[in-house]
């Protein structure tokens, strides 16, 4: 199986921004702030779970992070914005700014990328927190 991994370099008022690599796949996310882990308004904790091809009511397919502790319905989904979100995860090709604020850029293309490159297969995501490692440029 497949192993992601997703490393957060920032975090603000503005969102939480990863960067997203499995071998030849990278991308950015944009997540909410942490939040102590609350549903809809939070990113979820650093940890490793497994991610399946899930049908959404909302979002068609897309993949679900599972057993995430307290959450449920966590997808990956296109969104520029960490109000997008609640609390799921938004990959983009690039990170920058619409209208001051920060954001994911070209959302659905990195979605469709994504979902391409897994091809509806499970994987494992490792999300980790390292802010103080910080060397992300766009």
């Amino acid at each position: 199986m497949l192993r992601a991994i997703m490393s957060r370099f920032d975090s603000s008022a503005q969102g939480t921004f990863s960067r997203f690599t499995c071998k030849n796949l990278s991308l950015f996310t944009t997540e909410r702030p942490w939040n102590n882990n609350a549903k809809g308004n939070s990113c979820i904790p650093a940890g490793i779970y497994e991610v399946k091809w899930h049908k959404s009511p909302k979002f068609g397919w897309c993949y679900k992070v599972c057993n995430v502790p307290g959450r449920s319905e966590i997808l990956i989904h296109s969104g520029n914005f960490y109000w997008h979100s609640y609390g799921c995860i938004l990959p983009a090709k690039k990170l920058g700014y619409i209208e001051g604020k920060k954001a994911g850029l070209i959302s659905r293309p990195a979605v469709s990328l994504l979902n391409s490159f897994f091809n509806k297969q499970s994987f494992i995501l490792e999300i980790r927190d390292d802010y103080l490692n910080s060397s992300v440029t766009n």
